[in-house]
């Protein structure tokens, strides 16, 4: 299960990128990236069904 995890963060990560970087630049699809990355590990930590903070989550879709 958590390595689907990973992989589901890595796959929206790069589409966050290449959509943003394609409509706009890709530093802006990168910035987009990250702040999706640091707002879904927000919200796992707050939540009640929320698996935590996880730095890999974040980390993973930037290797």
């Amino acid at each position: 299960m958590k390595s689907n995890d990973k992989f589901a963060h890595f796959i929206c990560n790069f589409l966050i990128v290449v959509i943003l970087g394609i409509i706009f630049n890709p530093v802006i699809g990168l910035a987009g990236a990250i702040i999706a990355s640091f707002c879904k590990e927000t919200y796992d930590e707050f939540t009640e069904d929320g698996s935590g903070w996880n730095w890999k989550d974040v980390l993973i879709s930037f290797k």
